[in-house]
């Protein structure tokens, strides 16, 4: 007979895997309370959260969703990283974690329930995140516009000169 309990946490981490369409499975050992503490409380900040839960559960709530197995990568201890949108927040955070500490380690990466290679968890660590992208695009269709505001400037500026050579011409000549 299941445990009331850990039919709940099923259910609950059905609902979050429905929810989230990215997923970096983890294994934290090593990892102290307060570097998970630290490291849950960034993810929060860039729009993800961590999740430490027990394999067996994990992938029961993956079948229940009718998400891919991925029963491979599900050993030993795992916690998920999850993120809607923006992979690359998620990423880059738990890359500064592995750069500080050594730790977590990336057992899994899942975007739009495929298994990607962990080699793409690096690239994505190393993209510029979206809040970075968004700048650069409103920088270049600002560009143009600047300098046609700059060329308009310009002729606006030749332009009061060359009226203000006439009007003294007319002065001198008067």
């Amino acid at each position: 007979m299941p445990n009331p309990s850990k039919i709940e946490e099923v259910k609950q981490l059905k609902e979050l895997l429905s929810s989230y369409n990215i997923q970096l499975i983890t294994d934290h050992t090593g990892l102290s309370v307060a570097e998970i503490g630290e490291l849950r409380r960034q993810l929060k900040e860039n729009g993800a959260l961590m999740r430490v839960c027990k394999n067996r559960l994990l992938k029961l709530a993956r079948a229940e969703a009718g998400l891919i197995a991925i029963d491979e990568v599900l050993e030993g201890p795992s916690s998920m990283v999850l993120a809607v949108d923006d992979p690359v927040s998620a990423a880059k955070v738990i890359k500064s974690s592995i750069n500080k500490v050594q730790k977590p380690k990336v057992k899994a990466l899942i975007i739009d329930d495929k298994l990607l290679d962990i080699s793409k968890f690096e690239e994505l660590a190393t993209l510029p995140g979206i809040d970075e992208l968004r700048a650069k695009m409103v920088g270049s269709l600002n560009a143009p516009i600047s300098g046609f505001v700059f060329t308009l400037s310009g002729l606006l500026r030749r332009l009061a000169i060359v009226m203000r050579g006439i009007a003294e011409k007319k002065k001198a000549t008067s």
